[in-house]
């Protein structure tokens, strides 16, 4: 039979065995405190880290970004009106010129000094119309991207091509590439941003810009100053240098519009120049049925480009138009 001595150590084998599990038990209950204390305060920690975030996002970030979008779209339909009137008084005085053209040429309605002058200057003065609201808008939104929201890429896309139909020397294939000379009628794209700048004043109690009318933009064109003796010009002319002032901002206002008259004066069917004035109505009817699709503020109107333009010609315009869409769905960068 098992010995006393033999008890004796069993029950020291055991209180061992006890105080190990017992120490054991102790360290595993510990740790787990210790690591539920670290995972607690690790978990509180990323919670808040991810609240911040979603905060910055949703209270910055995403309002600032949806009040950007929100100002550009603003800015571009409120200055689409203008410019789509201005754009439709255009096409409608070009579409009268290519209807007429035969006219123009026996009768010179686009001399300077004969009594039909006014056709020649009002002809001017709507292509004056057109880039003086292009440059009121660009000039309101340049710290704005408009080609970053897709409703106003289009919008900008068909403002370019419009500029490239009145500057690009080989905008057409008939054009001649090889000798650009003034008689082949186009201008500079700076040019056109400059006749843009000459048509616009500040509005008189606002931050607000205006083109100027008809009457201002005759006077400064054909350099008259009018009668001193008579009327509101006559207490003007009191005023020191009021004359010389006038004068010679008449003729830098003359001097930007030189190069925009090489393509009306003289028009005749045969010549490049007629041919850029067909594309350029062409176009400026694409952009109007795109602002005004459903016709409420500019009357549809046929284009001319079947009668006037080679086939090469016309395949070409239409690329023009098929590549508008193609840039407006995909994000520009500038």
């Amino acid at each position: 039979m098992f010995s006393e001595k033999y008890f004796h150590e069993l029950s020291v084998i055991l209180l061992q065995a006890t105080s190990q599990s017992k120490s054991i038990l102790d360290f595993l209950e510990k740790s787990i405190e210790e690591h539920s204390l670290i995972w607690l305060i690790s978990s509180t920690t990323v919670a808040a880290f991810t609240a911040s975030l979603f905060k910055l996002f949703f209270e910055e970030i995403f309002p600032s970004r949806f009040r950007g979008r929100s100002l550009i779209i603003a800015t571009k339909r409120q200055y689409s009106i203008p410019t789509l009137l201005a754009a439709a008084e255009l096409r409608n005085r070009l579409g009268n010129m290519i209807r007429h053209i035969v006219d123009i040429e026996n009768d010179g309605w686009l001399a300077t000094e004969n009594k039909e002058r006014y056709y020649y200057v009002s002809t001017l003065y709507l292509v004056g119309k057109f880039f003086g609201w292009v440059q009121i808008l660009r000039s309101t939104v340049v710290y704005l991207d408009m080609a970053s929201v897709s409703e106003t890429r289009k919008f900008e896309n068909y403002i370019d091509l419009i500029e490239k139909a009145f500057s690009k020397p080989d905008f057409l294939p008939s054009f001649p590439v090889k000798v650009l000379e003034e008689e082949h009628h186009w201008c500079y794209s700076h040019e056109l941003t400059a006749i843009g700048e000459m048509m616009i004043r500040p509005k008189a109690g606002s931050k607000d810009f205006q083109v100027i009318g008809y009457s201002t933009f005759s006077r400064l064109l054909l350099k008259k100053l009018e009668n001193q003796s008579n009327g509101f010009e006559s207490l003007l002319s009191l005023l020191p240098n009021f004359s010389v002032n006038l004068e010679q901002e008449s003729n830098e206002f003359k001097e930007w519009f030189l190069p925009l008259q090489n393509i009306f004066l003289n028009l005749e069917k045969e010549q490049d120049s007629f041919r850029r004035v067909v594309a350029i109505h062409y176009i400026l009817n694409a952009f109007i049925n795109y602002l005004d699709p459903k016709f409420i503020r500019a009357k549809l109107k046929i284009d001319f480009v079947e009668h006037y333009l080679n086939t090469a010609d016309q395949q070409k315009l239409r690329q023009y138009l098929v590549a508008v869409n193609k840039k407006s769905k995909v994000s520009r960068t500038r």
